[in-house]
């Protein structure tokens, strides 16, 4: 099954736990008890828990999906409806217009801060490694340090939307060096097709998440970047609602107790990002 707001597939075992739902274009009404259920505060309890809480997801192979693949089998009885996202109509987009309760996307964006009932919980640091093909001169590299990326073009169409993603490879750009390559590809921005082209490049490399599932090549080698790593900030972006969602406490107790933070103090982050995951300013 294929969503037509994705580029994804998504796969048999996140179809086992939610309904696969294809993003609307309007605000989400809300759920609101008859004048009969009103007289009963236990039907008014089960008419507001009625409804499922609404997730977007960057996508069906994102580390944020892979986070709520583990929760999901965790809480198999959780009724969540689970929206896939692309890079061009962003997760963050859909929270803050109010079109799901809730969504896993970067807080930070310099041209779009996020408005007063948007709140944001630290959730996940994907580290970010290098894709490399075979016959790159990195190839045979066991890590490159992030100074070391200065010298390279990283092609990452994803980035080329106006987004909070195209905002934090800019930021990464700037204090690496690194040239970020926009160009889209004529089959598309799949990842598949990302990482096809890499493994025949000599010159052009990409980043992976450590948390998001990368189609396996072949050809492909993957390169720990150190001293520090970089990691793209995933937070839990909640929707300020009347009254709170049935299932939105057990999501983000989830997401609190499980969030790393003791990774946070080896990796990189753009400097408005650092506060929010406990860091302190660059040095």
């Amino acid at each position: 099954m294929k969503s037509e707001s994705s580029p994804w597939t998504c796969d048999p075992i996140i179809l086992a736990h939610i309904n696969f739902h294809q993003i609307p274009d309007q605000p989400l009404p809300p759920k609101i008890p008859t004048a009969n259920e009103r007289q009963n505060p236990r039907a008014v309890s089960a008419v507001l828990e009625s409804r499922v809480l609404r997730v977007a997801v960057h996508g069906a192979r994102i580390a944020d999906a892979n986070l709520m693949r583990f929760y999901l089998d965790q809480h198999p009885d959780a009724h969540i409806e689970l929206t896939m996202m692309t890079p061009s109509a962003t997760s963050r987009n859909a929270v803050i217009d109010g079109r799901v309760d809730a969504a896993f996307a970067r807080a930070h964006w310099s041209a779009r801060p996020l408005p007063a009932h948007i709140t944001a919980l630290p959730a996940y640091l994907d580290t970010l490694h290098l894709l490399v093909g075979r016959d790159h001169w990195l190839a045979g590299r066991d890590h490159v340090e992030l100074a070391e990326l200065d010298s390279l073009t990283a092609w990452v169409p994803g980035a080329g939307f106006d987004s909070e993603v195209g905002d934090f490879h800019r930021d990464l750009s700037t204090y690496t060096g690194v040239s970020i390559d926009t160009e889209s590809h004529p089959a598309g921005i799949k990842f598949d097709n990302i990482v096809e082209r890499i493994s025949h490049s000599t010159s052009l490399v990409t980043f992976g998440g450590e948390g998001t599932t990368t189609p396996w090549h072949a050809n492909i080698r993957r390169i720990p970047i150190r001293n520090p790593t970089p990691a793209y900030p995933i937070s839990l972006l909640l929707r300020e609602m009347p009254t709170p969602h049935a299932q939105l406490t057990g999501l983000t107790d989830f997401v609190t107790a499980t969030y790393n933070s003791n990774a946070a103090g080896a990796v990189w982050l753009p400097e408005p990002d650092r506060s929010l995951f406990g860091l302190r300013r660059h040095p």
